[in-house]
């Protein structure tokens, strides 16, 4: 038995069952200093040549000064085919065999099968490897399969922090299985091979175990069964190799562990471990991703350059996409050029960064001129850029040019791909134009390109929306006949389907099916559920949420706010909604379009004119960038709020930015003109509106009968729902109240009449406006005996009058100064309506006395 082996420095040779194994047996470790140099691939050494021996760089104060090499040495003997022996001086503390590539060759201590321990011998490894190639094989899977144990056994979707109790009760029994592995094979046993009953009082695993763990995982991209089963194991006891702890780092990250991602790498830090680039990388994106960490991110950056870690693609992409997330456009184009004045040549991914941040905001111009650059600089356009290219148009408005696009990359020889037709698929769906986005999915299928979860999770979503359930059931089902499985993000678009008002049962439930098919909630899931419980108006259960997720480990980030302002902006509370602005700038967090768009809905719904303008400022004064959503948003707020200057100013801002306003905004535009009797300007809008190569539609067309109803003009408004009958589209029941309601005011009530049975005949069924209408019309003409009428009517067609219908005819009586007739109609209202109760009629009869008092 040796009394000192020297040895490189691998992982199996620093490993706590090699240092072990040796103490008991006696024998001293030494390690060789050497490394892995680049080879320049020329002839090989023969004996009585010489060679320089290189030196692993030394880390310290001064450690550039330290010499590189050692030498040069005669070669006395070559050792195989790959090592060599040289003719050291007696002072050198290292072992005088090295590789072939200059680095200190590595030999395995062999026990030899029904051979004594006597007999055992060192070999060259590269010797055995060759010799054996099954011994060496099958050592790695039996790794590969122990690891693949302790994933299925710890790595499941159950598994929770808390469980390390459970883990630690499961050790003994890992412990005995890997045992008997070994037992069950007497073949040449190398000291490679795990030995777990060498260590009697520890609870580690070792370390190749935990190695080949990450990267089965990480290969794998199972970044979710990764970060649990890493929380579990008490990973940090562990000597990995910084590849390892990268690949960690990128698991936390992907699954929105942030917090514990930051703490790792400080951990790293804290072990004298040199992270790579790709660990700094991956540090930048848990930053960027986090949000509200610029000075962290400026940080990593200073440090890599103080490493001499020059910048890649994936860098400068990372930070550009970090920049985009916070809308910090400018700073985004500024960090591209100065990479540019430093010499970086961007590429085809960097590019394409830079046009993800043009194309969320919709700034086709600016994406434009970044796709004639890369042509420019011979940067060839992938797919990728052609995706982000027609995001930017479909974000601006432009939906039928971003469409053409596709055909745009078959003559470039870029084939669209899922993301591209998927990109037009889910803009049509919000902009309404179901049938044309169905349309665009068949296309998609016949060209051969194969539908992704993505995709179906866009066309389930946009059908859910709609009420479309049973063709979003026949999606579903094609979706399970294409072998495409349904993600966390197909129950989270489920989930936000649940959320509409009284619906808060189903998203629990929906939730709790999620959770059974084993799907735990991550970041994303608890955001899309606190939206989801906002929508149903169950504010308490947006807040129990939150706080859940806080539990789970999920640091909440600005999507988790917006989902928050969301709940609060459905109510109009938007003195909540401030709160939620100051904690969030309190906190690091800037907030964003969506966060702007969703104040701007909480100030309308409150009918907060003066919160409305006070972002309009900032936003025509360059405080907020001015994008088209945000624009849009920003024109429906004053449209609601009636604020006729808000309404055209924002208008105009939208036009002059070179965004196309879509049908939502045109009608928006003609019917506040239509409101305020502004017959000129709603007729140049519609002009406008087919100008701009859009047709108007029925909201458009109800917009202008209202506009004539108002003034008076009911036979124009009769003109327009002719019009409509007579070409192809439909009138609704909003078409037919809207003439209606022009001949009542006009006190045509036999021209009413007739339109009320033109809509009954067609099979639209009139509603409790309807007949308010037909009774507002007969009260104020003092026909009360036709009041009776419309009233016995509609009762008999399963209408019951509301507080309204009763207001509207003691208001006749008054008007006319029947109090008696008055008091007797609230008199004899239980004989007909027997669901009206003490409340409204008390106050009715409070209506009459107050009549006749003034």
């Amino acid at each position: 038995m040796p009394a000192k082996i020297v040895s490189d420095r691998g992982a199996v040779f620093v490993g706590a069952f090699w240092k072990e194994f040796m103490t008991l047996l006696g024998v001293e470790l030494l390690y060789s200093t050497a490394y892995h140099p680049e080879t320049d691939g020329q002839s090989e050494p023969n004996i009585g040549t010489t060679l320089l021996i290189t030196r692993k760089s030394i880390r310290g104060k001064h450690h550039k000064f330290e010499a590189k090499f050692f030498g040069p040495y005669q070669i006395v003997d070559r050792m195989g085919k790959v090592a060599y022996k040289l003719n050291l001086p007696s002072s050198a503390a290292i072992h005088d065999v090295f590789h072939r590539h200059n680095q200190a060759a590595t030999k395995w201590l062999i026990h030899w099968k029904d051979r004594s321990p006597a007999d055992a011998s060192w070999e060259f490894a590269d010797v055995i490897t060759e010799r054996f190639p099954c011994i060496v094989l099958n050592c790695k899977s039996e790794l590969r399969s122990v690891a693949l144990r302790i994933i299925a056994e710890f790595g499941s979707d159950e598994l929770r922090e808390g469980d390390r109790e459970e883990w630690r009760a499961n050790i003994g029994k890992l412990r005995a299985r890997i045992h008997l592995l070994h037992v069950s094979h007497p073949m040449p046993t190398l000291l490679l091979r795990f030995r777990r009953n060498c260590f009697k009082n520890s609870d580690r695993l070792d370390n190749q175990i935990i190695q080949l763990m990450v990267k089965i995982l990480g290969k794998e991209s199972q970044h979710s069964v990764a970060s649990k089963l890493f929380d579990v194991i008490p990973v940090r006891d562990f000597a990995l190799h910084v590849r390892a702890w990268t690949t960690i780092l990128h698991s936390y990250s992907r699954s929105g562990k942030y917090e514990k991602a930051i703490a790792l790498f400080d951990f790293m830090k804290l072990r004298d471990l040199s992270p790579t680039l790709v660990t700094y990388n991956v540090m930048l994106d848990v930053y960027g991703k986090k949000g509200r960490s610029w000075d962290k991110i400026l940080g990593l950056l200073d440090e890599m350059k103080s490493l001499g870690l020059e910048f890649d693609e994936f860098t400068c992409s990372t930070v550009i996409s970090a920049y985009g997330r916070e809308g910090l456009l400018e700073e985004a184009k500024g960090f591209f050029d100065e990479l540019k004045l430093n010499g970086y040549v961007p590429g085809t991914v960097t590019y394409n960064s830079l046009l993800q941040v043009y194309g969320k905001v919709g700034i086709y111009n600016e994406a434009l001129s970044v796709l004639r650059e890369m042509e420019e600089n011979n940067c060839p356009p992938d797919s990728v850029t052609y995706n982000e290219l027609v995001a930017a148009y479909v974000r601006a408005g432009f939906l039928e040019e971003g469409a053409s696009l596709i055909d745009t990359m078959r003559r470039k020889g870029v084939m669209p791909n899922a993301v591209t037709y998927t990109t037009v698929i889910d803009a049509y769906g919000k902009a309404g134009k179901e049938d044309k986005a169905l349309r665009f999915f068949k296309q998609m299928k016949e060209s051969g390109c194969v539908p992704n979860v993505c995709t179906y999770n866009s066309i389930i979503g946009m059908l859910g929306k709609k009420g479309r359930a049973e063709e979003m059931m026949e999606v579903i089902c094609d979706m399970k006949s294409s072998g495409c499985t349904p993600n966390r993000v197909t129950w989270n678009t489920m989930l936000a389907m649940c959320g509409t008002k009284g619906m808060h049962k189903h998203v629990s439930r929906v939730f709790h099916e999620m959770k059974k098919c084993g799907f735990e909630p991550d970041r994303d899931t608890f955001n899309t559920l606190i939206s989801a419980y906002g929508r149903c108006g169950s504010e308490i259960n947006a807040e129990k949420m939150h706080d859940e997720m806080i539990r789970a480990g999920f640091s909440p980030c600005i999507t988790t706010y917006n989902a928050l302002l969301n709940a609060l902006a459905r109510k109009g509370d938007w003195r909540g909604a401030e709160s939620i602005i100051a904690d969030m700038k309190s906190k690091g967090f800037r907030p964003n379009e969506t966060t702007h768009s969703l104040m701007l809905h909480s100030y309308s719904k409150g009918g907060n004119v003066r919160g409305i303008e006070r972002i309009a400022k900032d936003i025509y004064e360059g405080r907020i960038y001015p994008s088209w959503m945000l624009l849009r948003t920003l024109i429906l707020a004053n449209f609601k709020c009636k604020s006729l200057a808000g309404t055209e100013r924002a208008f105009q801002e939208l036009l002059k930015k070179g965004y196309r306003p879509d049908m939502v905004v045109m009608n928006s535009m003609v019917s506040i003109f239509s409101r305020n009797k502004m017959h000129e300007r709603a007729h140049e809008m519609l002009d406008f509106i087919r100008e701009s190569g859009l047709q108007p539609d029925l909201v458009t067309y109800n917009s202008l009968m209202d506009m004539y109803a108002r003034s008076g003009d009911c036979w124009k408004a009769q003109d327009v729902l002719n019009g409509l009958l007579q070409g192809e589209g439909k009138p609704d029941l909003v078409s037919y109240n809207t003439v209606i309601k022009g001949f009542c005011r006009q006190g045509l009530m036999e021209e009413a009449m007739r339109v009320f049975s033109e809509m009954t005949s067609r099979g639209i069924r009139p509603c409790i406006v309807t007949y308010n209408t037909f009774i507002a019309g007969f009260s104020s003409r003092g026909l009360f005996q036709e009041v009776d009428e419309v009233m016995s009517y509609m009762i008999q067609h399963n209408c019951n009058p509301n507080e309204l219908t009763y207001n509207t005819i003691v208001d006749g009586y008054c008007k006319a100064k029947r109090y008696k007739e008055a008091m007797d109609f609230v008199a004899r209202i239980r004989e007909q309506d027997a669901s009206l109760t003490e409340p409204p009629l008390q106050r009715l009869v409070s209506r009459v006395r107050q009549n006749m008092e003034s």
